[in-house]
C-alpha cells in the first residue's frame, strides 16, 4: 500500500498548501503587526522605553529571541522593549522562511514557532502565565487599562484580543502541521524501517517490556541503515506501536478520516448549513441594520437642520456669508472627528462632509433593502455568489458598519457641542438606536467569528 499512502499524503499536502500555509503566513505577519502596534502604544504611554542604541539584532536574517532571564526592576522597561522588538523580527523571519509546501516545513521551523508563542504567551495572557516575559508585560498593560484614558484603554484591549486570536490560531495551525508531519514519519517507519528489523530483539513484547532500550536499538539501526530518515525519539515509540497494532489499511483509513473527512463522509450539519448558507444568514442579519440606520439617519438630518436654523448673531452671520463667498462648501457641513478605526485599531482623525456621509448611509439602506427583496437582481447575485465573494462582502460590510457607528457617535457629539445649550434639549437623542446598532453588530461579529473558527476546524479535520 506504499503507493496509496504516498498519493494520500500528496492530497493532504495539496490541501495544506492551498489552505493552511497561506493562513499561517498571514497570521505570522499579523502577529508581527499587532505586536508592533502594542509596543508603540506602550512606548507612547512611557510604559516602555525605546532603546535607540541597540542595533545588534535589527539586521538579523535568522530566528533569534533573547534569553528570558531575570532583570533588574529599574531596567525592565528597556528589557521588555528589546524582547518585544526581537519577537517582531522573529515573527517576520518565520513568515519569510515559511516554505510553500508542507513537506518542506521542518521540525526546527515548528519548534521556533512554538518557542515564540510561549515567549510572550498572549493566548494565556489573562489567565496569569508563569512566564517572566508574559507576566511582566501583563503588569505593564494593566497600568494602561487602569488609566482614565478610555480611548487608549480601548485600543490596548482590542490589541490584546487580536494578539490572543493570532496566538491561538497559530498554535492550532502549528499543531495541525505537527500532526501531519508525525503521520508522515510513521509512514516512513512502517514501510522503510519496520520490515527490515531482522534482529530477534525487535518484538512487540520487548518494546512493551523495555521501551527505552527498544528505541535506542531502533535509533541505532535507522542511523546505520543509510535510509536518510531522521531519528525523532519522541515519535519513534508511537510509530513502532502503530506497526504492531494496526494494519496498513487501518492506518490509511485513520489518516484519511483525520485529514480528508469531506472526501468520504458527509457531514449532515454541512448539508443543512453549508458555509455559503451560513454566510447568507450573516448577510441577512447585516441587512436588518438598515432599519436602524434609517432611523439614525433621520434623526441626524433633523438635528443638523435644527443646528443650521438656530438664531445666529450678526457677527456669526457676517462671517458665514464671507466664507460662503470664498468657498463652495459651508464649513458647518464638515466635522472633525477622532475615533478608533475598527479595521486596524488605530486612533484616527478625519474630516467628514456630513452631507456625503448621510448620502452614503442612504445608499447602504437602499442596498440592504434590495438584498432583502427576494425578487431583486441583487438578491439573486447574493444567492449565486461564491463562498469567497460572500465572505469578502461580510468582512468589508462588517468593518464598514463598525466605522459608520464610530463616526455617527462622533458626529452626534459634535452636533451637541456646536449648538447653544438652550437648543440642546430640543435635539433628538440617538443613544438608544446606537445601542441597538451596537448589539446587532456584536451578533454579526460573533457569527462571523464562529464561521471562521468552524471553517478552520473543518479544514483541520480535512475540509475559512
Amino acid at each position: 500500500m506504499q503507493k496509496e499512502f504516498q498519493e494520500l499524503f500528496d492530497r493532504i499536502d495539496a490541501m495544506f498548501n492551498a489552505k493552511i500555509l497561506p493562513k499561517l503566513k498571514t497570521m505570522l505577519k499579523g502577529a508581527s503587526t499587532n505586536l508592533m502596534n502594542l509596543t508603540n502604544l506602550l512606548v507612547r504611554k512611557s510604559i516602555l522605553k525605546e532603546n535607540l542604541y541597540n542595533y545588534s539584532d535589527d539586521e538579523r536574517d535568522d530566528f533569534y529571541l533573547p534569553e528570558e532571564k531575570i532583570f533588574q526592576e529599574s531596567e525592565k522597561d528597556r528589557v521588555i522593549y528589546d524582547r518585544l522588538k526581537a519577537s517582531i523580527y522573529a515573527f517576520d523571519n518565520l513568515s519569510n522562511a515559511l516554505p510553500s509546501d508542507s513537506y518542506s516545513v521542518s521540525l526546527k521551523f515548528i519548534e521556533n514557532t512554538k518557542k515564540i508563542l510561549s515567549y510572550f504567551a498572549f493566548n494565556n495572557f489573562l489567565s496569569g502565565s508563569a512566564s517572566l516575559n508574559t507576566r511582566t508585560l501583563k503588569d505593564m498593560c494593566d497600568r494602561v487599562l487602569a488609566s482614565k484614558d478610555q480611548i487608549i484603554k480601548k485600543v490596548v484591549q482590542d490589541n490584546l484580543k487580536l494578539l490572543a486570536d493570532n496566538y491561538n490560531k497559530l498554535n492550532s495551525m502549528t499543531d495541525e502541521i505537527i500532526r501531519f508531519k508525525k503521520d508522515e514519519y510513521k509512514y516512513l517507519i512502517r514501510f522503510k524501517i519496520f520490515p527490515f528489523l531482522s534482529d530477534k530483539f525487535f518484538s512487540e513484547k520487548n518494546m512493551d517490556d523495555n521501551p527505552a532500550l527498544y528505541i535506542k536499538k531502533a535509533s541505532d539501526y535507522i542511523v546505520s541503515s543509510g535510509s536518510n530518515i531522521p531519528v525523532y525519539k519522541n515519535w519513534l515509540l508511537d510509530a513502532f506501536k502503530s506497526c504492531y497494532t494496526k494494519s496498513a489499511q487501518e492506518e490509511y483509513d485513520r489518516i484519511k478520516a483525520v485529514f480528508l473527512t469531506d472526501e468520504h463522509k458527509k457531514d449532515a450539519r454541512a448539508i443543512i448549513h453549508s458555509p455559503r448558507e451560513k454566510l447568507v444568514v450573516i448577510i441577512d442579519k447585516i441587512t436588518k441594520t438598515g432599519y436602524i440606520l434609517e432611523k439614525i439617519n433621520l434623526i441626524l438630518e433633523q438635528n443638523i437642520k435644527m443646528g443650521h436654523e438656530r438664531e445666529k448673531g450678526f457677527i456669526e452671520m457676517l462671517i458665514n456669508t464671507f466664507k460662503k463667498a470664498i468657498q463652495s462648501g459651508n464649513e458647518e457641513d464638515f466635522f472633525q472627528l477622532e475615533y478608533i478605526n475598527p479595521a486596524n485599531k488605530n486612533i484616527e482623525n478625519d474630516t467628514i462632509n456630513i452631507n456625503e456621509f448621510i448620502l452614503s448611509i442612504k445608499k447602504k439602506i437602499v442596498l440592504y433593502k434590495s438584498i432583502e427583496d427576494i425578487n431583486s437582481n441583487t438578491r439573486e447575485k447574493i444567492k449565486r455568489g461564491s463562498e469567497e465573494s460572500l465572505y469578502k462582502f461580510v468582512e468589508d460590510t462588517y468593518f464598514e458598519l463598525l466605522l459608520i457607528k464610530e463616526r455617527i457617535i462622533g458626529i452626534d457629539a459634535e452636533i451637541k457641542i456646536r449648538v447653544p445649550k438652550k437648543i440642546r434639549p430640543k435635539l433628538k437623542e440617538i443613544r438608544e438606536l446606537i445601542d441597538q446598532l451596537d448589539e446587532a453588530l456584536k451578533v454579526i461579529g460573533q457569527d462571523r467569528r464562529k464561521y471562521v473558527i468552524e471553517q478552520e476546524n473543518y479544514f483541520g479535520k480535512g475540509k475559512k
